[in-house]
């Protein structure tokens, strides 16, 4: 018995904190509204071109995720580059002056 009540205490109180934790939607409109009408002209500019720029790189990320152009499990990841045969040429430094 005490473990239902309990259960229907819980589940009361976790239904009961997500209704008290939403904000009036007409709240958050007005202090929208407030924040748009302090902001300048170019910075609401610059705001709506970062936004764009966020939609294309995801759109761009989704569009690679599905037809990969770079396989990164065949990258070669050596510390030296010993493809090119040959002595390495090592610098002399500055010329000494007679």
């Amino acid at each position: 018995m005490s473990k239902t009540v309990l259960c229907v205490l819980l589940g009361s109180v976790l239904l009961g904190s997500t209704a008290v934790a939403q904000d009036h939607p007409a709240r958050k409109t007005a202090q929208n509204q407030a924040n748009r009408e302090s902001m300048s002209p170019d910075m609401r500019r610059a705001i709506e071109f970062q936004r764009a720029k966020d939609r294309a790189d995801a759109r761009q990320a989704a569009i690679e995720a599905r037809h990969p152009t770079v396989f990164y499990h065949q990258a070669n990841r050596e510390a030296e580059d010993n493809s090119m045969p040959g002595k390495k040429v090592l610098d002399p430094g500055p010329a000494v002056k007679k």
